[in-house]
């Protein structure tokens, strides 16, 4: 047998191998969802690694979706803001509000997007919050629209809390057009 045609046979046995320890992996998460009675949501090797049943798997899929779909009806603009000012994460309504696509300003700084009269009180705000001196700011600032004007802005500026990763500072600003704007 040379080489070429010994490989194919390795590579089918680690397919069959696979195959056959999904399968009966498959089978010992039924029989231990059936034994635990929805009881166990995972299941943790000695190493640490936690996999998860594939009724937890599914629930944590419900609240996801469930969690996705109440962002995507929230009428503020939220904005996740890192300790750099850069933005990394923004909710849908930056489109009706502001002009911008979902995700378009990802990756931006937040600061250029504020006019420079407002970038001052604005900056106190959020350093405030990121460096945690306060819990909650407020503050009204002028944001450039896709269009290229200004539209006034209410803001609340808050820590995230248990942010990903752990040292990674970051707040959540969450902006309305002011009462007059809208």
């Amino acid at each position: 047998m040379n080489k070429n045609s010994a490989r194919p046979v390795s590579t089918s046995r680690q397919v069959a191998k696979a195959s056959a320890m999904a399968l009966r992996l498959a089978n010992a998460e039924r029989r231990l969802s059936t034994f635990a009675r929805g009881q166990v949501d995972a299941i943790v090797d000695p190493e640490g690694r936690a996999y998860l049943v594939q009724a937890a798997q599914e629930q944590l899929r419900a609240r996801e979706k469930q969690w996705n779909a109440v962002l995507e009806s929230i009428a503020d603009v939220v904005t996740v803001v890192n300790r750099g000012g850069l933005i990394v994460w923004q909710s849908p309504s930056v489109r009706p509000v502001l002009g911008y696509e979902p995700g378009e300003l990802v990756g931006n700084s937040i600061f250029p997007l504020m006019h420079a009269d407002d970038m001052h009180s604005t900056y106190l705000a959020y350093f405030q919050v990121i460096e945690g001196f306060a819990e909650f700011a407020r503050s009204s600032f002028r944001l450039r629209t896709r269009a290229g004007g200004y539209g006034m802005m209410d803001a609340a500026v808050s820590r995230l809390r248990n942010a990903v990763p752990a040292d990674g500072k970051q707040v959540v600003i969450s902006m309305r057009p002011e009462a007059g704007e809208r």
